[in-house]
């Protein structure tokens, strides 16, 4: 289990133009939605150690839910690997919030559905019928995504649907992802490596110990647009049949990102088990 901590995050750091707790080379995109992914990182690195985490604030300045949302977005398509987190967060719920030991579902469970505010996020999901990152829609191998809304109580039934549906109009709840009718008023989406598009960075290192050790390590010196240099670095292991490779990638200004493998059914990097991967694909 992951020991972390929740704190209500001092909203004025980001209206106020505070910048100086993160450094620039640490941001996968814009500092106002990504500037807590680098804690994310720290918490899932370091289990044992009380990592400071965002409490769910329902009446939250504007870009603090930017930030909050957007680091979970992040976790969803990055760390876990779904192209499609509406998918993935269908087949969660259906199973009852099951971690399977995943300390990246568990920290979805505690810091992003202590109050059950992830139906925010699954449905926003769910509606646009895909993720926000047209690469990895790219780089995924299976049948091409139709980019078609699907119909809200097919997330799980109608009855769930008019729940939440309830929650929205007798619960105010300002800035959440459902928030609004222009289908994603908090912008969410910033951490899909915008910074340089989605170029691979000249800024690091690659090596692989051995074919038979199946490990290799990626080096970076900044967090921007790091798993498209991932992607590119892992085009150049050597071809090992029916077994994968395990690549830890390292960026300097935060640490340890996790040991990730290329699904071979899906063709996306991914941590943890691949039999939470693949639902969401």
């Amino acid at each position: 289990m992951i020991n972390y901590k929740l704190i209500r995050w001092p909203p004025d750091r980001v209206l106020t133009g505070e910048r100086s707790f993160v450094g620039e080379d640490a941001l996968v995109g814009q500092f106002e939605w990504c500037h807590l992914i680098p804690q994310l990182h720290s918490a899932l690195a370091n289990p044992d150690a009380a990592t400071e985490l965002p409490e769910y604030n329902p009446d939250a300045q504007i870009y603090e839910s930017c930030a909050y949302w957007e680091t979970a977005v992040y976790l969803l398509h990055y760390l876990i690997g779904w192209s499609d987190p509406g998918a993935g967060l269908q087949w969660w719920y259906a199973s009852c919030h099951e971690d399977y030991g995943d300390p990246r579902l568990q920290l979805l469970k505690k810091v992003w559905n202590s109050h059950d505010q992830l139906d925010y996020l699954a449905m926003w999901f769910w509606k646009r019928g895909y993720g926000v990152d047209p690469l990895l829609d790219e780089m995924c191998i299976l049948s091409p995504t139709t980019y078609t809304k699907r119909p809200e109580e097919d997330f799980l039934e109608s009855e769930w649907w008019q729940k939440l549906e309830r929650r929205i109009t007798n619960t105010p709840c300002p800035n959440h992802p459902l928030t609004g009718v222009g289908g994603n008023e908090l912008h969410l989406g910033h951490s899909s490596m915008m910074g340089g598009g989605h170029e691979p960075s000249l800024n690091g290192t690659f090596s692989y110990a051995s074919e038979k050790q199946r490990t290799a390590s990626l080096i970076l010196d900044r967090a921007e647009n790091w798993y498209a240099s991932l992607a590119a670095w892992g085009k150049t292991l050597p071809d090992i049949g029916n077994r994968s490779w395990k690549v830890d990638v390292v960026v300097k200004p935060i640490g340890w990102l996790g040991t990730f493998r290329q699904s071979r059914q899906t063709g996306l990097w991914f941590q943890g088990r691949h039999l939470i991967h693949q639902e969401g694909n």
